[in-house]
């Protein structure tokens, strides 16, 4: 059979074949009609699943370029608020992806990565929650620049990088996602870019 002209020529062409005859297999031993017909939805069901299986290996590849996976209880992160000094803890913030961001005003990097969470924690703060801990910084510092970023989400002040140990940041920054149940699912050591936070999350959901 010729598949000349076009491609929905082709399909009819291809219909046409399948009518049922008194058959159920040409004369080489392959399905023909209702048989036929029957066999390409078998094949669509088990290859459907092998497919949507690749997709997701490919974006926890793609995650895997920049960033860390992980799949473990978050350690704790509980301490003084920046501004308020009330208590602030993490636990707290279960029921929904946490973004925890580790930063110090004395940070270089800190300073470039500060727009990219500023705008998402103004994007996503219906659905994610952000928290921020300052670490080896002196409040007065910190408070500015948080203020000039307009990184308005609570932030814990590690002033003696006691959380940043516990969650074995050596130096800022360092961003991490937390899923609602209160796991560890993405890391990343060094300047957050809106692909790497939107990559992160997705491995919360």
């Amino acid at each position: 059979m010729q598949l000349g002209g076009s491609s929905e020529e082709a399909w009819q062409r291809l219909a046409r074949a399948g009518t049922p005859a008194k058959s159920t297999s040409s004369p080489f031993g392959f399905p023909t009609g209702s048989a036929w017909l029957m066999t390409l939805v078998v094949l669509v069901s088990l290859i459907t699943p092998v497919l949507t299986s690749g997709c997701s290996a490919r974006t926890a590849t793609a995650c895997e370029g920049r960033v860390f996976l992980e799949d473990r209880a978050a350690p704790a992160a509980q301490g003084p608020e920046l501004n308020s000094e009330d208590q602030v803890s993490l636990d707290r913030m279960r029921g929904k992806p946490v973004v925890v961001n580790f930063w110090g005003s004395w940070c270089g990097p800190c300073r470039e990565e500060a727009p990219v969470l500023s705008s998402a924690w103004r994007e996503l703060s219906e659905t994610v929650a952000f928290l921020g801990v300052d670490i080896r910084d002196e409040r007065s510092a910190a408070r500015s620049f948080a203020r000039e970023f307009g990184l308005g989400f609570p932030h814990i002040f590690d002033d003696d990088a006691r959380i940043a140990a516990a969650w074995a940041v050596p130096s800022p920054p360092a961003t991490f996602v937390v899923d609602a149940e209160g796991r560890l699912v993405a890391r990343l050591v060094g300047t957050l870019t809106p692909a790497d936070l939107e990559c992160m999350l997705s491995l919360a959901r």
